[in-house]
């Protein structure tokens, strides 16, 4: 029985590892609409402590591919809590998409957004 509790206690999850993606992404929609801009900050999770400084080093292809993404939204979707929760998806999959061709592992299991305003 002694070891069964020890096994358990190895498949603890590691802590969280938030790395920012900063500064925040400011992006003017294409549509015409009374929304004109998209500022938000963006925040990633790892529990795999080598990818964090694999992050840091790939952040500008991340930020080009997600200025991409959040350029490309309708401003009108993202006003509700299911259009964000949509879009915080795509991220979440543009970036382990841009870390798996970059670095051959995902790395990344979460993406927060910490600000959100749209003008």
């Amino acid at each position: 029985a002694a070891k069964n509790k020890k096994e358990k206690k190895k498949k603890v999850k590691a802590p969280l590892n938030y790395v920012p993606l900063d500064p925040p992404f400011v992006v003017n929609f294409t549509a015409d609409t009374d929304i004109r801009f998209l500022q938000i900050t963006v925040e990633v999770g790892t529990r795999q402590a080598e990818a964090v400084e694999r992050i840091k080093e790939h952040r500008p292809a991340i930020r080009n591919a997600l200025v991409m993404l959040f350029g490309s939204q309708d401003p009108y979707a993202l006003g509700s809590r299911e259009g964000k929760e949509k879009l915080r998806a795509e991220t979440l999959a543009e970036i382990q998409k841009v870390m798996k061709e970059e670095t051959g592992d995902p790395g990344v299991e979460n993406v927060f957004f910490t600000s959100f305003v749209m003008q």
